[in-house]
């Protein structure tokens, strides 16, 4: 398994260049983290030579004990003899990881600056109906918009469901 101790000496140039990135563990977040958290995760897998990395973001005004990866993509190694995977002996794995990180994740995260941003970016993904489709998602996301007008709506259709 990658260690994050590889995981830091490989992303080194990518945290020197970006100040608005943090290294926690395995994981790449974009600074500020408000009401919603912006990251990429370089995660392990069962072979020690291989990782495999996505980005994501997931809203923090839920309580949850894990940061879903549902609103987000993986990254792809374009120079990988094996289209697609990651091994870390592979010659220049650092810059190409970098590579994919600055083309296809920074443009996306550090476009989503606010919460209407990260509402309307997962308003477009496939799994959109994991926060508006469910009330007991949606009122959460009412409440956090200031919409109290319409999280008293869900709270009444759904009060006796609920209440069971």
């Amino acid at each position: 398994m990658t260690t994050a101790a590889q995981v830091k000496k490989m992303v080194q140039p990518l945290l020197a260049r970006h100040s608005d990135l943090a290294l926690v563990g395995r994981w790449i977040f974009v600074k500020p983290v408000h009401h919603f958290a912006r990251a990429v995760l370089i995660d392990r897998m069962l072979n020690p030579a291989k990782f495999r990395p996505q980005w994501a973001v997931v809203h923090l005004f839920q309580a949850r004990k894990s940061f879903p990866l549902n609103w987000g993509e993986w990254l792809y190694n374009e120079s990988s003899p094996t289209l697609g995977s990651w091994k870390i002996t592979d010659a220049n794995i650092s810059q190409a990881l970098i590579d994919q990180i600055e083309r296809h994740a920074l443009p996306q995260l550090s476009a989503i600056k606010t919460l209407n941003d990260y509402l309307a970016f997962v308003s477009q993904h496939m799994f959109r109906h994991k926060l508006f489709d469910w009330p007991h998602c949606k009122i959460i996301v009412d409440v956090a918009l200031g919409d109290l007008e319409a999280a008293r709506a869900i709270s009444e259709q759904n009060i006796q469901r609920w209440s069971n």
